[in-house]
């Protein structure tokens, strides 16, 4: 995506890095098709990323504090396939809480699902 020092301007293929160790815990550490992304800020922008252009890899993605980041050569989130996703978003967190409506609205849009603004849980915790 668009975010954080120079990999976007050098064109870094994560997405390609994260097939190629997941083709090689396949094959050499017996992980089978069960497979999901999970990350935290940077990490959660990926594991959105993957869900954008790996969904034939991940069965679901779980981003905590991060959103889908457009740029650096990712135009667009069009999954192949719908993706199961647990997207957290602490309620202080300005950065996330400007990009979970788009992220959630791109998978709705993916899974074919309505568009909830609900949240399913808030802490009573400040």
């Amino acid at each position: 995506g668009g975010c954080c020092g120079t990999a976007p301007d050098r064109r870094v293929d994560d997405v390609g890095f994260v097939r190629a160790i997941a083709s090689w815990l396949k094959s050499a550490m017996c992980a089978d098709d069960d497979l999901f992304a999970m990350g935290f800020s940077n990490g959660a922008m990926m594991a959105n990323r993957l869900g954008c252009d790996a969904a034939d890899l991940f069965r679901g993605i779980a981003p905590v504090e991060g959103g889908i980041e457009l740029g650096g050569g990712f135009a667009e989130c069009r999954p192949s396939r719908a993706v199961s996703v647990v997207q957290i978003c602490g309620a202080a967190d300005g950065v996330c809480n400007t990009t979970i409506g788009p992220t959630m609205a791109t998978w709705a849009a993916a899974a074919g699902c309505a568009l909830s603004t609900t949240p399913t849980y808030e802490s009573a915790t400040s």
